[in-house]
């Protein structure tokens, strides 16, 4: 992989990919971490249940999902009492 940045002025480190399928995801992240191993590599839009394990074995460090905005209201309660 040729670069016009060294690891050193590398400004960042996270980068997410949005709508990008598998398989280009599975030639860049190798690459991507030859040349920049502290730099985690996110995936969005993944989230399907027939399309995490594809996007999983992409080598990202995590899948980053929405679902939990648009899923049903949950009613969650919390009792902390004294022992």
């Amino acid at each position: 992989m040729t670069t016009a940045a060294s690891a050193e002025n590398l400004l960042f480190d996270v980068l997410q990919f949005d709508k990008v399928e598998p398989d280009p995801l599975r030639q860049w992240c190798p690459l991507l971490q030859a040349e920049w191993p502290h730099l985690k590599l996110l995936a969005v839009g993944s989230s399907r249940q027939d399309s995490v394990a594809a996007y999983a074995a992409t080598g990202v460090h995590a899948l980053v999902i929405s679902s939990l905005y648009f899923g049903p209201l949950a009613d969650i309660g919390v009792k902390i009492e004294p022992r």
